[in-house]
């Protein structure tokens, strides 16, 4: 192994051939992993799944969906800069309808297929 112009490269002492060594360092960035928090507080709207097996809410400008009884919560929008409102099932349970301002506007838009 050698260094050249800041890479490190390997050398094959056999055949004479230099390939340049790739590393790749990931940061332990605690901000970064992900995190429960409690953000009942800050939940605006809420809608029971037509099998009352989850709910969803708006809270804190996303939209999840949370389980009725013990499982994992969803984020089903993960919008970072804009609001996602006023969630609702669809009769069959099977999509999620909300409206968001990713645009600017509060326009529909929604997810498919949702797990109920």
């Amino acid at each position: 192994m050698y260094e050249q112009a800041g890479r490190l490269h390997v050398l094959n002492t056999e055949s004479g051939k230099a390939t340049p060594l790739k590393i790749s360092i990931t940061p332990e960035v605690l901000a970064l992993r992900p995190q429960y928090r409690n953000v009942a507080a800050m939940m605006r709207s809420a809608a029971i799944s037509p099998t009352g097996m989850r709910a969803v809410v708006e809270a804190r400008g996303d939209i999840f969906t949370v389980p009725a009884k013990k499982g994992e919560s969803r984020n089903l929008t993960h919008s970072d800069g804009a609001h996602e409102r006023y969630p609702a099932w669809s009769p069959d349970g099977t999509r999620i309808a909300y409206v968001s301002d990713v645009s600017g506007e509060y326009q529909p838009a929604g997810t498919g297929p949702a797990r109920h």
